[in-house]
């Protein structure tokens, strides 16, 4: 028997599929959601920590292991919360090209309930200006070009910047 595939989709969301949806209201909006899916993105990062010694990420000649991701990503959270005094709900943003740091920071910033601003790497000093007054960053981590792009305006406002892989 072939499934056409609306068929498929309905079998496999619905009730008692692999993927059952159900609908959900968020702040006034309803939403179709996966029914057994983690309440929030921070459960389910913390589950793939059982992965431990897995590898996990490769960039380059560089290899990275559950554990060995998640140590970055708690010493980053540690460090945005303890010396630059992140709490739940700052925005950090996150400007850089396809590094392991930028997951790292991304899975560190959430942990401790910050927001991430997600910056487009390829944004001009202008753009990156703009996009960090519009989030209201607290801070900024970025790679060396992007710290460039972008000192003049943290300076001049207040936005702490970390660097990532500046030499």
């Amino acid at each position: 028997m072939t499934l056409s595939y609306q068929e498929a989709v309905d079998q496999i969301t619905g009730p008692n599929g692999q993927y059952e949806t159900h609908e959900i209201n968020v702040d006034g909006i309803d939403y179709t959601a996966f029914k057994g899916a983690p309440p929030t993105i921070k459960v389910l990062f913390d589950l793939t920590r059982l992965w431990g010694d897995t590898e996990y990420l490769v960039y380059e000649n560089e290899r990275y292991t559950f554990n060995e991701m998640y140590a970055r990503a708690d010493a980053i959270a540690a460090a945005l919360s303890q010396r630059y005094g992140v709490v739940k709900g700052d925005r950090v943003a996150i400007a850089m090209r396809n590094y392991p740091e930028w997951i790292m920071t991304y899975i560190g910033a959430l942990s401790i309930g910050a927001v991430v601003v997600s910056m487009n790497a390829w944004w001009t000093s202008e753009e990156m200006a703009y996009g960090l007054e519009d989030s209201g960053a607290k801070v900024l981590v970025a790679d060396s070009e992007r710290v460039e792009r972008s000192h003049q305006y943290c300076n001049d406002n207040g936005i702490s910047t970390v660097g990532v892989r500046l030499g």
